[in-house]
């Protein structure tokens, strides 16, 4: 095999690979903000495509038009000329080939690819690095190395002396014969080229911030209730909670957020199965959602990006990574929430004036968008929360300022296309104060609860409408029958009834808003509720101190009660506080209440930070 050739194809081969490349890379986007000032500006634009492609193509001209000039003093040599004519080809400076084209045009693509690094190391993470750059940075290198491959190479010792010898016979040039074998070889290094390209992009754009862990599948296990409240059974770490995004659990799965992304831990042991954490976001805040879907199999994440969300959808049993999309967002109109929607997946930028996005469970893909900007209300400054029921969204849209222009949207989840609206009624004499966020799903109706106030201002009630989810229709209203429902994770919906904790608890009728049951209970004197979570009709609630409770060092950090649905009869009552701080752990609002196979999963703030612990 003839090296030499190879080397040449090779170098003739990555110089234009890098000079289409580096065209194609300059028309791709260097970051995914998605705004017109996004990297590399026009300046550089053009320098870099100056540097590289027209650079090499001029330098290739120019190389071709010596070559020929060479060759045509060779022809030259017939007969006793021949000596005279090999002569001056071999001392000529452009004999064979000239070493000033191919460093030239290395030399500009080195500079391209200086260029190009210096704008790609000035892209922040958090604005989402996209292929053009490393492109960019690869074909300038590729470019560079192609025309160092075509350095002339000397066949003979530049120590040796030059033959003298004239020829036998006169020299007659011959085009050379193009082999099989290193233009396969050279196709073969080529391709290898290419297709190394791929991982490397990929590693530098998402592979170099990503974190992963994943494990193998776990046996599931039957449903059963808790036997024991006062046994625990494992104990794990945690971050501490915040409001948007909690532990949530799935089967014996419990998902814990983790600095830039979650664990996952065996509800049954407590046990580390697999993780998933981005170094990519700037702030714990940039995680703006975890959701489970409503099957199970599903652990969906959101991240906050300048301009974006990044979404990414993991095996709930293994932790693989089934699929990321990345979508341009308003930058201004707060965090992407995470809604799961049954046969979509729901992404909430409508807090502060933004889109609500849903998208295919299967891949991520956006399926439809709709924006603040069709409120009927006419109101831009908005404080919303959606819920799902079946194959309707609803959003609540709080207008700041105009609580009477509060209203509540329901969208289809297959198209996105509104299907009714609803106001709170006002009756005579009363005036509106507005909806009350969040709002909940309750089978297939929906939860709200709005306020208003009489003509003098001097009363004011509060009141919970359920919706019926196909047509809007009030189908019950009853009052609110406690101050203390100003958790928004209540109330909560056990079966076909609606319980609000409370002194006295009240269990509401979802068909009829009637009252059930009203059970008054001496244990939640001093107490608030902090989460409800229920499981074979019994409602387990998590209570912590109230805020105006006296400071008791005697006072167990939390309270566990066991309620049952039907009557609201407490069938257990178990303080809570494993490692003995008592009320000097803080007030807890966020501790959190999860359901396991066969036992309960509490997390709260204890004396060595937030804990997670399995007990039943």
């Amino acid at each position: 095999m003839d090296w030499r050739a190879m080397v040449r194809l090779t170098g003739a081969g990555l110089v234009a690979l890098g000079g289409i490349g580096v065209v194609a890379a300059l028309f791709v986007p260097w970051s995914w903000a998605g705004l017109a000032k996004d990297p590399p500006d026009t300046t550089t634009w053009v320098v870099i495509l100056a540097l590289v492609p027209v650079t090499s193509a001029g330098m290739a001209l120019l190389a071709m038009r010596r070559d020929d000039a060479t060759a045509t003093r060779l022809e030259v040599a017939r007969g006793g000329g021949a000596l005279s004519a090999r002569t001056t080809a071999d001392n000529s400076p452009t004999a064979g080939r000239s070493i000033g084209a191919p460093l030239t045009a290395a030399g500009a693509a080195l500079l391209a690819g200086g260029i190009a690094t210096v704008v790609l190391l000035d892209i922040t993470p958090d604005e989402g690095i996209r292929a053009g750059g490393p492109l960019t940075v690869l074909a300038c290198a590729a470019t560079a190395a192609g025309w160092l491959l075509l350095l002339p190479i000397r066949r003979r010792s530049p120590l040796l002396p030059a033959r003298r010898t004239p020829p036998l016979l006169p020299i007659r040039r011959t085009p050379p014969r193009r082999a099989p074998i290193p233009i396969a070889a050279a196709s073969a290094v080529l391709l290898l080229v290419g297709l190394g390209a791929v991982p490397a992009v990929g590693w530098y754009t998402e592979g170099r911030f990503v974190r992963h862990t994943t494990s193998t599948a776990l046996p599931a296990l039957p449903s059963a209730p808790p036997s024991q409240l006062d046994r625990y059974r494992w104990q794990a770490s945690s971050d501490p909670f915040r409001l948007i995004v909690e532990p949530v659990t799935a089967g014996r799965h419990v998902i814990v957020p983790e600095g830039g992304g979650v664990r996952a831990l065996d509800a049954v042991t407590g046990r580390p199965l697999w993780s998933y954490e981005r170094d990519d976001v700037t702030r714990d805040e940039d995680l703006a959602g975890v959701v489970v879907t409503s099957d199970g199999l599903m652990t969906v994440l959101s991240y906050h990006f300048f301009t974006g969300a990044l979404v990414v959808a993991l095996d709930t049993v293994t932790g693989q990574e089934r699929w990321r999309r990345e979508l341009r967002m308003s930058p201004v109109a707060g965090l992407p929430r995470l809604v799961d929607g049954g046969e979509v997946l729901l992404l909430d930028n409508t807090a502060l004036g933004g889109e609500l996005v849903a998208l295919n469970r299967r891949d991520g893909l956006p399926l439809w968008r709709w924006s603040t900007a069709k409120l009927e209300n006419g109101c831009r400054e908005v404080a919303t929360a959606v819920a799902v029921a079946g194959p309707v969204a609803a959003l609540l849209a709080g207008c700041r300022g105009r609580p009477e222009a509060d209203m509540v949207i329901a969208l289809s989840t297959t198209d996105g296309r509104q299907r009714w609206t609803w106001r709170p009624p006002v009756s005579a004499g009363t005036r509106p104060l507005g909806l009350e966020l969040p709002i909940h799903s309750a089978g297939d109706r929906f939860w709200v609860a709005y306020s208003r106030t009489s003509a003098d201002e001097k009363t004011a009630t509060r009141s919970a409408a359920l919706l019926n989810a196909d047509t809007g229709a009030m189908t019950a209203e009853h009052p609110l029958p406690s101050e203390q429902l100003e958790h928004y994770r209540f109330p909560l919906v056990a079966d076909d009834t609606i319980i609000y904790p409370g002194e006295p608890a009240i269990g509401v009728d979802l068909a009829t808003g009637r009252v059930r049951w009203k059970q008054r209970m001496t244990e939640l004197a001093g107490w608030a509720p902090i989460d409800a979570v229920s499981r074979d009709g019994i409602a387990y609630l998590l209570l912590g101190p109230a805020e105006d409770a006296a400071d008791d060092p005697a006072r167990p950090a939390l309270l566990l009660l066991a309620l049952d649905v039907a009557t609201g009869q407490v069938r257990a009552r178990q303080p809570y506080d494993p490692s003995g701080c008592g009320s000097s752990c803080g007030r807890n609002t966020t501790a959190r209440l999860m359901t396991g196979p066969g036992l309960l999963v509490v997390g709260s703030l204890e004396k060595d930070g937030t804990r997670l612990r399995g007990i039943g």
